[in-house]
């Protein structure tokens, strides 16, 4: 006989309109021109900043050894781990396969690629995003839930330098990154503009899966931002699915926060349009997975491992309920025999919590 499959458990998923946290250890995707031979086309795991600078320093990556520095600062993970993996193969297919051959590493989450300049046209930042999109679903029909974060640094920087005149760096800037995200459309892609975008990042990863990321406010200390965005470039920038800073008052305070935690799918008014929604989303599927690890390669009667596997899964289901970080009326999650002997199914839907954008208040002045 033949199987097509390792032993492990298998996602698929379909998104629809809008009608137990793991430790993770992110990646970060870097490009430079000098090779590095240590960790060029290979994941190589740093258990400091301080020892990847060692290696990295004075070999084109000035930007790129800033953002991880800001973005471990604003996390509070200076001295934590975090992998990173040095591009020489320059085409979409490697960006995908860097996400694909990492599938086995399930402490994997948060996928970050800093563009430290321009794109070369054989490989646009278009293309590289939707690579990693690619990458993200194919990581995902493995078993493992990713995001990729992506900083258009040298794609924007280049065209505000280069920009017509009478244009804008404000207008040059959003033009640029609307040809970046352009028909990207996922919710495991986000773009974040290069502005403090390290700021962004540390708010990433320090914020818990159930943390709307745009509600903290910024650690990392903001003198000036480099573009004086208005209300609705600020709006046309969100409705985009970009990430970036904002200064708010809040109580009377100005403070910096991230506008919105949102994903390149919000423009298509995706379900997981939110970051929040689509990260709640994966913390259920991971939990979902750990409950049937038990039963991969374990001897089963199916019968009674159906019943026993349904019932772990409504367990996690009603931890994520009780939460309130699941609606449980549109949420469940069936298991089913499989087509074969060696297979059980579980399907069904999950409706997440969504981020509180506005409160309209209206009066009436008697």
């Amino acid at each position: 006989m033949a199987y097509e499959k390792l032993p492990g458990v298998y996602f698929t998923e379909t998104i629809g309109s809008v009608t137990t946290t793991s430790t993770t250890t992110p990646l970060f995707i870097i490009q430079t021109s000098t090779e590095i031979e240590s960790i060029d086309e290979q994941y190589v795991k740093f258990t400091n900043l301080t020892a990847f600078k060692t290696v990295a320093t004075d070999k084109g990556l000035t930007e790129t050894i800033n953002f991880i520095e800001e973005t471990l600062n604003e996390a509070g993970m200076i001295n934590n781990e975090f992998y990173v993996y040095s591009v020489k193969t320059d085409t979409a297919a490697n960006f995908t396969k860097i996400l694909v051959d990492s599938s086995h590493m399930n402490e994997i989450r948060d996928v970050f690629y800093f563009e430290e300049t321009k794109s070369a046209n054989a490989n646009t930042i278009n293309a590289k995003l939707g690579a990693l999109k690619t990458g993200c679903n194919t990581c995902y029909t493995n078993g493992v839930t990713r995001i990729a974060y992506v900083v258009p640094y040298g794609t924007i920087t280049d065209a505000v330098e280069n920009k017509a005149s009478g244009t804008t760096d404000e207008a040059a800037c959003i033009a640029a990154l609307t040809t970046t995200i352009n028909g990207i459309n996922s919710g495991r892609i986000a773009c974040i503009l290069p502005d403090y975008p390290g700021a962004v990042a540390g708010r990433i990863l320090a914020a818990q899966y159930n943390e709307e990321i745009g509600y903290p406010v910024i650690n990392t200390a903001i003198s000036t931002p480099a573009y004086n965005f208005t209300t609705s470039d600020m709006i046309s920038l969100q409705n985009k699915g970009i990430l970036f800073i904002r200064g708010e008052m809040i109580k009377g305070s100005y403070v910096y926060r991230v506008n919105l935690g949102v994903s390149t799918a919000f423009s298509g008014n995706g379900a997981d349009g939110l970051l929040l929604s689509r990260r709640v989303c994966d913390e259920v599927l991971n939990q979902v997975k750990y409950a049937c690890d038990d039963f991969v390669k374990t001897p089963n009667d199916i019968e009674g491992g159906l019943v026993t596997l349904q019932v772990d899964i409504d367990n996690v289901l009603g931890r994520f309920i009780d939460n309130g970080e699941i609606v449980e009326a549109d949420s469940e999650l069936l298991v089913t025999e499989g087509s074969d002997v060696y297979t059980f199914n579980v399907s069904g839907q999950i409706k997440p919590i969504k981020s509180t954008i506005a409160i309209n208040v209206n009066t009436n002045i008697a």
